[in-house]
Protein backbone atom coordinates (compact mmCIF):
# COMPACT_ATOMS: atom_id res chain seq x y z
CA UNK A 1 0.00 0.00 0.00
CA UNK A 2 2.92 2.34 0.56
CA UNK A 3 4.06 1.55 -2.97
CA UNK A 4 0.54 2.45 -4.14
CA UNK A 5 1.17 5.98 -2.85
CA UNK A 6 4.61 6.10 -4.48
CA UNK A 7 3.05 5.71 -7.93
CA UNK A 8 0.09 7.92 -7.10
CA UNK A 9 2.43 10.85 -6.42
CA UNK A 10 4.73 9.95 -9.31
CA UNK A 11 2.00 10.17 -11.94
CA UNK A 12 -0.24 12.84 -10.41
CA UNK A 13 1.22 15.76 -12.40
CA UNK A 14 -0.44 14.57 -15.61
CA UNK A 15 -3.85 15.38 -14.08
CA UNK A 16 -2.78 18.34 -11.93
CA UNK A 17 -0.65 20.09 -14.58
CA UNK A 18 -3.35 22.21 -16.24
CA UNK A 19 -4.92 23.24 -12.91
CA UNK A 20 -1.54 24.27 -11.48
CA UNK A 21 -0.55 26.11 -14.67
CA UNK A 22 -3.77 28.12 -14.50
CA UNK A 23 -3.79 28.85 -10.75
CA UNK A 24 -0.11 29.83 -10.49
CA UNK A 25 0.19 31.30 -14.04
CA UNK A 26 3.16 29.09 -14.93
CA UNK A 27 4.57 27.87 -18.26
CA UNK A 28 4.91 24.28 -19.43
CA UNK A 29 8.62 24.37 -18.56
CA UNK A 30 7.87 25.50 -14.98
CA UNK A 31 5.35 22.68 -14.51
CA UNK A 32 7.88 20.27 -15.99
CA UNK A 33 10.36 21.45 -13.36
CA UNK A 34 7.76 21.00 -10.60
CA UNK A 35 6.98 17.46 -11.70
CA UNK A 36 10.68 16.59 -12.08
CA UNK A 37 11.37 17.67 -8.48
CA UNK A 38 9.81 14.38 -7.42
CA UNK A 39 12.43 12.52 -9.46
CA UNK A 40 15.71 14.28 -8.64
CA UNK A 41 15.45 13.87 -4.82
CA UNK A 42 14.12 10.33 -5.30
CA UNK A 43 17.16 9.46 -7.41
CA UNK A 44 19.66 11.06 -5.02
CA UNK A 45 18.16 9.20 -2.06
CA UNK A 46 18.49 5.75 -3.61
CA UNK A 47 22.04 4.79 -2.58
CA UNK A 48 21.61 6.00 1.03
CA UNK A 49 18.29 4.12 1.14
CA UNK A 50 19.98 0.95 -0.14
CA UNK A 51 22.77 1.13 2.41
CA UNK A 52 20.32 1.87 5.22
CA UNK A 53 18.15 -1.08 4.14
CA UNK A 54 21.18 -3.40 4.24
CA UNK A 55 22.61 -2.09 7.51
CA UNK A 56 19.90 -0.42 9.63
CA UNK A 57 16.88 -2.36 8.39
CA UNK A 58 14.17 -2.13 5.76
CA UNK A 59 11.28 -1.33 8.10
CA UNK A 60 13.08 1.49 9.91
CA UNK A 61 14.13 2.99 6.58
CA UNK A 62 10.58 2.93 5.24
CA UNK A 63 9.07 4.45 8.36
CA UNK A 64 11.64 7.24 8.64
CA UNK A 65 11.41 8.40 5.04
CA UNK A 66 7.68 7.97 4.58
CA UNK A 67 7.20 10.36 7.49
CA UNK A 68 8.87 13.03 5.34
CA UNK A 69 6.33 12.42 2.55
CA UNK A 70 3.53 13.15 5.04
CA UNK A 71 5.05 16.58 5.68
CA UNK A 72 5.44 17.15 1.93
CA UNK A 73 1.77 16.35 1.24
CA UNK A 74 0.58 18.78 3.90
CA UNK A 75 2.87 21.57 2.65
CA UNK A 76 1.74 20.95 -0.95
CA UNK A 77 -1.90 21.31 0.10
CA UNK A 78 -1.17 24.57 1.96
CA UNK A 79 1.16 26.15 -0.62
CA UNK A 80 0.18 29.64 -1.79
CA UNK A 81 3.12 30.39 -4.07
CA UNK A 82 4.99 28.36 -6.65
CA UNK A 83 8.24 28.17 -4.65
CA UNK A 84 6.38 26.49 -1.78
CA UNK A 85 4.98 23.96 -4.27
CA UNK A 86 8.51 23.18 -5.45
CA UNK A 87 9.75 22.56 -1.89
CA UNK A 88 6.74 20.40 -1.05
CA UNK A 89 7.13 18.32 -4.22
CA UNK A 90 10.82 17.73 -3.40
CA UNK A 91 9.93 16.57 0.13
CA UNK A 92 7.39 14.13 -1.30
CA UNK A 93 10.09 12.78 -3.64
CA UNK A 94 12.51 12.26 -0.75
CA UNK A 95 9.85 10.64 1.42
CA UNK A 96 8.52 8.08 -1.04
CA UNK A 97 12.10 7.14 -2.03
CA UNK A 98 12.22 4.89 1.02
CA UNK A 99 9.67 2.30 -0.09
CA UNK A 100 10.73 0.29 -3.15
CA UNK A 101 14.30 -0.68 -2.25
CA UNK A 102 13.44 -1.81 1.31
CA UNK A 103 10.55 -3.81 -0.15
CA UNK A 104 12.98 -5.51 -2.56
CA UNK A 105 15.19 -6.34 0.42
CA UNK A 106 12.28 -7.99 2.23
CA UNK A 107 11.13 -9.91 -0.85
CA UNK A 108 14.65 -11.18 -1.60
CA UNK A 109 14.74 -12.74 1.89
CA UNK A 110 11.27 -14.23 1.86
CA UNK A 111 10.96 -15.77 -1.63
CA UNK A 112 12.96 -18.36 -3.57
CA UNK A 113 14.83 -17.58 -6.77
CA UNK A 114 12.10 -18.94 -9.08
CA UNK A 115 9.43 -16.98 -7.15
CA UNK A 116 11.17 -13.63 -6.95
CA UNK A 117 10.06 -12.12 -10.28
CA UNK A 118 6.47 -13.18 -9.59
CA UNK A 119 6.52 -11.62 -6.11
CA UNK A 120 8.07 -8.46 -7.51
CA UNK A 121 5.29 -8.40 -10.10
CA UNK A 122 2.72 -8.34 -7.31
CA UNK A 123 4.49 -5.39 -5.69
CA UNK A 124 4.48 -3.62 -9.07
CA UNK A 125 0.76 -4.36 -9.31
CA UNK A 126 0.11 -2.16 -6.28
CA UNK A 127 2.22 0.55 -7.90
CA UNK A 128 0.08 0.13 -10.99
CA UNK A 129 -3.05 0.57 -8.92
CA UNK A 130 -1.58 3.85 -7.69
CA UNK A 131 -0.98 4.85 -11.31
CA UNK A 132 -4.60 3.95 -12.13
CA UNK A 133 -5.80 6.12 -9.25
CA UNK A 134 -3.61 9.00 -10.41
CA UNK A 135 -5.69 9.01 -13.60
CA UNK A 136 -9.46 8.67 -13.39
CA UNK A 137 -9.81 8.68 -9.58
CA UNK A 138 -7.61 11.74 -9.13
CA UNK A 139 -9.41 13.49 -11.99
CA UNK A 140 -12.75 12.95 -10.20
CA UNK A 141 -11.21 14.16 -6.93
CA UNK A 142 -9.85 17.23 -8.70
CA UNK A 143 -13.31 18.10 -10.02
CA UNK A 144 -15.22 17.34 -6.81
CA UNK A 145 -12.76 18.23 -4.02
CA UNK A 146 -10.00 20.30 -5.59
CA UNK A 147 -6.29 19.59 -5.61
CA UNK A 148 -5.58 20.97 -2.13
CA UNK A 149 -7.98 18.71 -0.14
CA UNK A 150 -6.86 15.78 -2.31
CA UNK A 151 -3.21 16.36 -1.38
CA UNK A 152 -4.15 16.63 2.30
CA UNK A 153 -6.04 13.33 2.07
CA UNK A 154 -2.96 11.64 0.59
CA UNK A 155 -0.94 12.95 3.53
CA UNK A 156 -3.34 11.34 6.02
CA UNK A 157 -3.18 8.08 4.06
CA UNK A 158 0.63 8.15 4.21
CA UNK A 159 0.53 8.78 7.96
CA UNK A 160 -1.80 5.83 8.57
CA UNK A 161 0.33 3.53 6.42
CA UNK A 162 3.53 4.68 8.15
CA UNK A 163 2.08 3.62 11.49
CA UNK A 164 0.88 0.32 9.99
CA UNK A 165 4.33 -0.29 8.54
CA UNK A 166 5.95 0.13 11.94
CA UNK A 167 3.47 -2.21 13.60
CA UNK A 168 3.06 -4.91 10.94
CA UNK A 169 6.01 -5.19 8.54
CA UNK A 170 8.47 -7.98 9.36
CA UNK A 171 12.07 -6.80 9.51
CA UNK A 172 14.48 -9.01 7.55
CA UNK A 173 17.76 -9.92 9.16
CA UNK A 174 20.17 -6.97 9.13
CA UNK A 175 23.61 -7.42 7.64
CA UNK A 176 25.04 -5.48 10.56
CA UNK A 177 27.67 -2.80 10.57
CA UNK A 178 30.20 -3.00 7.74
CA UNK A 179 33.78 -1.87 7.53
CA UNK A 180 34.80 0.72 4.99
CA UNK A 181 36.63 -1.96 3.02
CA UNK A 182 33.48 -4.09 2.83
CA UNK A 183 31.50 -1.12 1.54
CA UNK A 184 34.22 -0.35 -1.02
CA UNK A 185 34.29 -3.98 -2.10
CA UNK A 186 30.52 -3.99 -2.63
CA UNK A 187 30.72 -0.76 -4.62
CA UNK A 188 33.54 -2.12 -6.80
CA UNK A 189 31.60 -5.31 -7.49
CA UNK A 190 28.56 -3.34 -8.58
CA UNK A 191 30.29 -0.60 -10.56
CA UNK A 192 32.58 -3.01 -12.47
CA UNK A 193 29.61 -5.02 -13.72
CA UNK A 194 28.87 -4.39 -17.42
CA UNK A 195 25.37 -5.76 -16.92
CA UNK A 196 24.75 -3.18 -14.20
CA UNK A 197 25.48 -0.30 -16.57
CA UNK A 198 23.50 -1.86 -19.42
CA UNK A 199 20.45 -2.25 -17.19
CA UNK A 200 20.97 1.23 -15.73
CA UNK A 201 20.88 2.75 -19.22
CA UNK A 202 17.82 0.63 -20.05
CA UNK A 203 15.91 1.95 -17.03
CA UNK A 204 17.00 5.54 -17.61
CA UNK A 205 15.52 5.44 -21.10
CA UNK A 206 12.46 3.20 -20.78
CA UNK A 207 11.24 4.51 -17.42
CA UNK A 208 12.30 8.03 -18.32
CA UNK A 209 10.07 8.09 -21.38
CA UNK A 210 7.21 6.38 -19.53
CA UNK A 211 7.38 8.80 -16.59
CA UNK A 212 7.60 11.74 -18.95
CA UNK A 213 4.38 10.63 -20.65
CA UNK A 214 2.34 9.03 -17.89
CA UNK A 215 3.56 11.37 -15.19
CA UNK A 216 3.19 14.64 -17.10
CA UNK A 217 2.38 15.10 -20.81
CA UNK A 218 0.02 12.19 -21.45
CA UNK A 219 -2.77 14.23 -19.84
CA UNK A 220 -2.21 17.73 -21.29
CA UNK A 221 -1.71 16.12 -24.73
CA UNK A 222 -5.29 14.78 -24.68
CA UNK A 223 -6.66 18.08 -23.36
CA UNK A 224 -4.79 20.29 -25.84
CA UNK A 225 -4.99 18.14 -28.99
CA UNK A 226 -8.20 16.14 -28.54
CA UNK A 227 -10.04 18.67 -26.32
CA UNK A 228 -10.93 16.04 -23.71
CA UNK A 229 -12.06 17.12 -20.24
CA UNK A 230 -10.18 16.13 -17.09
CA UNK A 231 -12.33 13.10 -16.29
CA UNK A 232 -12.08 11.60 -19.78
CA UNK A 233 -8.36 12.33 -19.77
CA UNK A 234 -8.08 10.54 -16.43
CA UNK A 235 -9.77 7.49 -17.96
CA UNK A 236 -7.07 7.25 -20.63
CA UNK A 237 -4.26 7.75 -18.12
CA UNK A 238 -5.75 5.04 -15.92
CA UNK A 239 -5.29 2.59 -18.78
CA UNK A 240 -1.51 2.95 -18.43
CA UNK A 241 -1.82 1.99 -14.77
CA UNK A 242 -4.18 -0.89 -15.59
CA UNK A 243 -1.65 -2.10 -18.14
CA UNK A 244 1.06 -2.03 -15.47
CA UNK A 245 -1.21 -3.82 -12.95
CA UNK A 246 -1.69 -6.66 -15.42
CA UNK A 247 1.67 -6.56 -17.17
CA UNK A 248 4.09 -6.63 -14.22
CA UNK A 249 2.86 -9.89 -12.64
CA UNK A 250 2.23 -11.52 -16.03
CA UNK A 251 5.74 -10.68 -17.21
CA UNK A 252 7.18 -11.95 -13.92
CA UNK A 253 5.37 -15.30 -14.23
CA UNK A 254 6.29 -15.63 -17.92
CA UNK A 255 9.94 -15.17 -16.99
CA UNK A 256 9.87 -17.48 -13.95
CA UNK A 257 7.73 -20.32 -15.25
CA UNK A 258 7.25 -20.29 -19.04
CA UNK A 259 10.31 -18.87 -20.81
CA UNK A 260 12.64 -19.39 -17.82
CA UNK A 261 14.66 -16.50 -19.17
CA UNK A 262 15.16 -12.89 -18.18
CA UNK A 263 16.80 -11.53 -21.33
CA UNK A 264 14.25 -12.88 -23.82
CA UNK A 265 11.39 -11.31 -21.88
CA UNK A 266 13.29 -8.02 -21.57
CA UNK A 267 13.84 -7.89 -25.34
CA UNK A 268 10.26 -8.81 -26.29
CA UNK A 269 8.46 -6.32 -24.10
CA UNK A 270 10.89 -3.42 -24.56
CA UNK A 271 10.34 -3.86 -28.31
CA UNK A 272 6.57 -3.72 -27.80
CA UNK A 273 7.01 -0.57 -25.67
CA UNK A 274 8.95 1.16 -28.45
CA UNK A 275 6.29 0.28 -31.03
CA UNK A 276 3.63 1.99 -28.91
CA UNK A 277 5.43 5.32 -29.39
CA UNK A 278 5.27 5.26 -33.21
CA UNK A 279 1.65 6.48 -33.63
CA UNK A 280 2.11 9.08 -30.89
CA UNK A 281 5.21 10.48 -32.57
CA UNK A 282 4.09 10.43 -36.22
CA UNK A 283 0.28 10.53 -36.07
CA UNK A 284 -0.02 12.78 -33.04
CA UNK A 285 -3.28 14.53 -33.96
CA UNK A 286 -4.94 11.89 -36.13
CA UNK A 287 -4.68 8.69 -34.08
CA UNK A 288 -8.28 7.49 -33.49
CA UNK A 289 -9.36 7.78 -29.84
CA UNK A 290 -10.15 4.04 -29.79
CA UNK A 291 -6.56 3.27 -30.81
CA UNK A 292 -5.30 5.67 -28.15
CA UNK A 293 -7.04 3.50 -25.56
CA UNK A 294 -5.01 0.54 -26.80
CA UNK A 295 -1.75 2.49 -26.97
CA UNK A 296 -2.07 3.79 -23.42
CA UNK A 297 -2.78 0.26 -22.17
CA UNK A 298 0.09 -1.32 -24.15
CA UNK A 299 2.50 1.33 -22.88
CA UNK A 300 1.70 0.40 -19.28
CA UNK A 301 1.61 -3.35 -19.94
CA UNK A 302 4.97 -3.41 -21.74
CA UNK A 303 6.42 -0.96 -19.19
CA UNK A 304 5.93 -3.68 -16.58
CA UNK A 305 9.06 -5.28 -18.05
CA UNK A 306 11.13 -3.21 -15.61
CA UNK A 307 10.52 -6.03 -13.08
CA UNK A 308 13.18 -7.88 -15.08
CA UNK A 309 15.79 -5.25 -14.26
CA UNK A 310 15.46 -5.69 -10.51
CA UNK A 311 15.28 -9.46 -10.90
CA UNK A 312 18.42 -9.56 -13.05
CA UNK A 313 20.28 -7.38 -10.56
CA UNK A 314 19.20 -9.56 -7.66
CA UNK A 315 20.59 -12.56 -9.55
CA UNK A 316 23.86 -10.79 -10.39
CA UNK A 317 25.05 -10.01 -6.86
CA UNK A 318 25.17 -11.64 -3.40
CA UNK A 319 22.06 -11.26 -1.24
CA UNK A 320 24.10 -9.31 1.30
CA UNK A 321 24.29 -6.35 -1.10
CA UNK A 322 20.89 -6.70 -2.78
CA UNK A 323 19.64 -3.42 -1.30
CA UNK A 324 22.74 -1.52 -2.38
CA UNK A 325 22.71 -3.01 -5.91
CA UNK A 326 19.01 -2.32 -6.51
CA UNK A 327 19.20 1.17 -5.04
CA UNK A 328 22.22 1.99 -7.22
CA UNK A 329 20.37 1.16 -10.44
CA UNK A 330 17.18 2.71 -9.09
CA UNK A 331 18.79 6.14 -9.43
CA UNK A 332 18.56 5.93 -13.20
CA UNK A 333 14.82 5.62 -13.91
CA UNK A 334 14.16 8.71 -11.84
CA UNK A 335 16.98 10.69 -13.40
CA UNK A 336 15.45 9.57 -16.69
CA UNK A 337 12.01 10.74 -15.60
CA UNK A 338 13.38 14.13 -14.55
CA UNK A 339 15.40 14.55 -17.75
CA UNK A 340 12.61 13.51 -20.12
CA UNK A 341 9.98 15.58 -18.33
CA UNK A 342 12.19 18.66 -18.48
CA UNK A 343 13.41 18.01 -22.03
CA UNK A 344 9.93 17.43 -23.45
CA UNK A 345 8.65 20.53 -21.62
CA UNK A 346 11.49 22.54 -23.17
CA UNK A 347 10.64 21.22 -26.65
CA UNK A 348 6.95 22.07 -26.22
CA UNK A 349 7.76 25.59 -24.98
CA UNK A 350 10.40 26.10 -27.69
CA UNK A 351 8.02 25.48 -30.59
CA UNK A 352 4.76 26.67 -29.04
CA UNK A 353 5.09 30.21 -30.42
CA UNK A 354 5.70 29.15 -34.04
CA UNK A 355 4.04 25.73 -34.43
CA UNK A 356 0.60 24.24 -33.82
CA UNK A 357 0.30 22.50 -30.45
CA UNK A 358 -0.02 19.05 -32.06
CA UNK A 359 3.34 19.59 -33.80
CA UNK A 360 4.92 20.52 -30.46
CA UNK A 361 3.72 17.25 -28.94
CA UNK A 362 4.89 15.36 -32.04
CA UNK A 363 8.44 16.69 -31.58
CA UNK A 364 8.36 15.81 -27.86
CA UNK A 365 7.07 12.27 -28.48
CA UNK A 366 9.64 11.69 -31.23
CA UNK A 367 12.30 12.36 -28.60
CA UNK A 368 10.64 9.73 -26.40
CA UNK A 369 10.49 7.24 -29.30
CA UNK A 370 14.23 7.66 -29.80
CA UNK A 371 14.79 6.94 -26.11
CA UNK A 372 12.60 3.82 -26.27
CA UNK A 373 14.51 2.51 -29.30
CA UNK A 374 17.86 2.93 -27.54
CA UNK A 375 16.40 1.11 -24.51
CA UNK A 376 15.51 -1.78 -26.85
CA UNK A 377 19.14 -1.88 -28.02
CA UNK A 378 20.24 -2.04 -24.37
CA UNK A 379 17.98 -5.07 -23.86
CA UNK A 380 19.82 -6.83 -26.71
CA UNK A 381 23.14 -6.12 -24.98
CA UNK A 382 22.04 -7.35 -21.53
CA UNK A 383 23.30 -10.58 -19.98
CA UNK A 384 21.08 -13.55 -19.13
CA UNK A 385 21.01 -14.20 -15.38
CA UNK A 386 18.27 -16.82 -14.90
CA UNK A 387 19.44 -19.79 -12.76
CA UNK A 388 22.98 -18.48 -12.56
CA UNK A 389 24.68 -18.04 -9.16
CA UNK A 390 25.30 -14.43 -8.19
CA UNK A 391 28.89 -13.25 -8.27
CA UNK A 392 30.51 -13.60 -4.91
CA UNK A 393 27.64 -15.73 -3.59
Amino acid sequence: MLYFLVYLHRMSSAILAKALMNEFAQSALAIGLLSSLYFYPYALAQIPVGVLSDVVGARKTMVGLTSISVIGCVLFALAHDFNALLIARALIGIGVAGTFVPAIKIISRQFKSDEFASALGVLKTFGGLGAVSSGYVLAVMLVTLGWRPSSLLFGFMALALTIACWLMVEEPRSEGKRTREELRSAARLILKSRNFWTLAAFQFLLDGTLYGFQGLWGGPYLIDVYKFDEVRTGTYLSLIGIGLVIGAPVIGVLSDKLFRSRKAVLIAFSGLFALAWVPLAFFTACTPPALLYLLYFVMGFAGGVVVMVNTMLKESFPLSITGTAVSSVNIFPFLGGAVFQTATAYVIDLFSSTRAIEECYSFAFTLCLLGALIAFICSLLSKETFARPAKGA
